[in-house]
């Protein structure tokens, strides 16, 4: 699993992630793992937020079915994500 964030990290940090992909078929599944919170969205559309309190070692990944939220074709995700710092 690759792990993504912003270039400069503040102590109390909102990033949006946004990419477009295509869709085909078939069942989609998003896995999504953050130190904090996130929001998701496709399309658009609101999808699912989680809240961790995981650890560096010890990591919480969420499993979510996205095949209803998808068109065939190009699509747009975005996750909006809180990170607290280290600071907590």
């Amino acid at each position: 699993m690759a792990y993504i964030w912003c270039e400069k990290e503040e102590k109390y940090s909102f990033v949006e992630f946004i990419d477009t992909f295509t869709y085909i078929s078939g069942k989609a599944q998003l896995y999504v793992s953050a130190s904090f919170n996130y929001a998701t969205y496709i399309n658009g559309k609101f999808v699912v937020a989680g809240q961790y309190a995981d650890t560096v070692k010890e990591k919480v990944i969420d499993e979510i079915d996205v095949t209803s939220y998808l068109k065939t074709g190009k699509n747009e995700i975005k996750l909006i994500c809180y990170h607290m710092g280290n600071d907590h």
